[in-house]
């Protein structure tokens, strides 16, 4: 389960988009969000969105070194 959110522009979500979102997470789904040419009125919105969606966790960057950025990963480089 692939979904992805882009936007320019600040959004909401009501609190059944979450529980739907959260379960679709929650069994192996994943989202990928991107702040079209960086607008920061959707980067802020999705941070309060994320806020929302696991109140007890904190978005973190993903470290350089982590497998998600590997060679093996990356058709053979890092």
């Amino acid at each position: 389960k692939f979904m992805y959110l882009h936007g320019r522009k600040s959004f909401s979500a009501s609190e059944t988009d979450l529980e739907n979102l959260r379960s679709n997470l929650q069994t192996g789904g994943l989202l990928l969000a991107d702040a079209a040419c960086g607008k920061p009125e959707f980067d802020r919105s999705f941070r309060e969105f994320a806020a929302k969606l696991y109140p007890d966790q904190k978005l973190e960057v993903i470290p350089a070194d982590d497998p998600l950025f590997s060679a093996k990963l990356n058709g053979g480089q890092a």
